[in-house]
């Protein structure tokens, strides 16, 4: 599932199936943005890897290359707050 969080950030979830969009929900974490990490995260996209058990931030000028290239090249931690508090 792919979310649109209030900042407008992406959330995409692995859960098997097609993505599904909806705006301004966080439908599956609990995710509390502050004013100043809104600003960090516009431009990135959030992927959570069911088998990894990772939340992974990929800015969006490499999106393509996170399918396609190792994921140790990009930000990742077990919780969504700590990942955002990283970048």
């Amino acid at each position: 599932m792919a979310v649109i969080g209030n900042s407008g950030a992406i959330l995409h979830r692995n859960t098997g199936s097609s993505p599904v969009l909806a705006t301004n929900a966080v439908a599956f974490c609990d995710l509390k943005l502050k004013q100043n990490n809104m600003e960090k995260i516009w431009n990135y996209v959030f992927h959570w890897n069911e088998y990894t058990k990772k939340w992974y931030a990929v800015h969006r000028d490499r999106y393509l290359d996170y399918w396609s290239t190792d994921k140790d090249d990009f930000p990742s931690d077990e919780n969504i707050q700590n990942l955002i508090d990283k970048l």
